[in-house]
Formats: structure tokens, sequence, C-alpha cells
């Protein structure tokens, strides 16, 4: 398979809220993120091309920080768990700030650091 990503990866784990309309909020976990897009894992069957808000909750010292931004469904693949069965879909994002762009650039450097802190090599560290 021929790799398409312009950047690389890493691993999180991360809550995230999503919306098509803001008052049918779902819940998922983000499992990794770059700077132009993210792997998300919830319980709800969505299309590929649906486009959705989405909400990723991370914490800074004692306090909770979000990035905020329009994304698209690229890619799904079902995940089935015993009874249980669920979705992982390949986000990529379309809108966001210049403020939240900024932040989401500082967690994946700050990650990075936090992983090879914890032992893992540079290539390990993120996921390609």
């Amino acid at each position: 398979m021929i790799e398409r990503r312009k950047h690389h990866r890493y691993l999180v784990q991360l809550p995230v809220e999503y919306w098509k309309t803001e008052d049918a909020a779902r819940e998922g976990l983000v499992f990794n993120v770059s700077e132009t897009g993210l792997l998300i894992y919830s319980t709800e069957d969505m299309a590929i091309g649906t486009e959705l808000t989405i909400k990723v909750y991370y914490s800074v010292e004692d306090n909770f920080e979000t990035i905020l931004s329009l994304v698209k469904i690229i890619w799904k693949d079902v995940q089935q768990e015993g009874f249980r069965q669920g979705y992982k879909y390949g986000l990529e994002f379309i809108r966001m700030s210049p403020q939240h762009r900024e932040k989401l650039k500082q967690r994946i450097i700050l990650r990075q650091k936090e992983l090879l802190s914890e032992g893992y090599g540079k290539e390990t560290a993120r996921v390609i």
C-alpha cells in the first residue's frame, strides 16, 4: 500500500466530542493525531464523506484545553469486540482557526517529547 500521508501521526488517547448538529453531540476517543487529521473510535455508524464539528480535550498542567475543528470522514473500519461493535474513522481537518491550529501543533510537539521521555525511539513515537 502506498503511503499518502504528508505528516506523521502520533499516538494519543484523548476524549473527543463530535456533532453534525449542535443538539446531538456524541463522544469518542482519539487514538492518533497529525497536523492534517486524526483517528477516532466511536460506537456510532457514520458514512464516509460526512462532515462533523469536533472538540478534542487534553490537559495542560491542571487545566483542560480544547481544539475545535470541522472535519470530514475519509475512511472507516468496523471494529467488533465480543458483542460490542464500534467504528474507527480517519478524519481530515477541513477548517480550523489559526489559534486552534497552533494549539494542535504545540500538542503534537509536546506528545512527541512525552513519548521520547517514556523511552520510545523517534520512529516508534510516531505511527507511520
